[in-house]
């Protein structure tokens, strides 16, 4: 889960020290090609004694980080293939 994966970083477990350098460097790439990054928190819901609680998630964290870039990743992968390929695609901004 998310809290093994920063403890993991923390420790300098080479493998995903390996993930949070290369989420770093993709995140840099982005914001020097002009990204504009907008940190919304996260917010946990919670069900306490039948009422649901919405509590803010504000930490910044490396897992956080590695997830998100993965996944601007993925989406900056594929439509560049589609658009290269004339394919019909919904182009969705994260």
């Amino acid at each position: 889960d998310y809290d093994d994966v920063d403890a993991k970083v923390a420790s300098g477990d080479p493998y995903w020290s390996g993930f949070a350098e290369l989420a770093e460097k993709l995140k840099a790439l982005r914001e020097e090609k002009g990204a504009l990054n907008l940190p919304f928190p996260r917010m946990d819901v919670r069900l306490e004694g039948g009422k649901i609680t919405l509590v803010p998630d504000e930490r910044d964290s490396i897992d956080q980080t590695i997830v998100s870039e993965a996944a601007i990743l993925a989406n900056r992968v594929a439509a560049d293939y589609t658009a290269q390929h004339n394919l019909p695609a919904i182009y969705r901004g994260q």
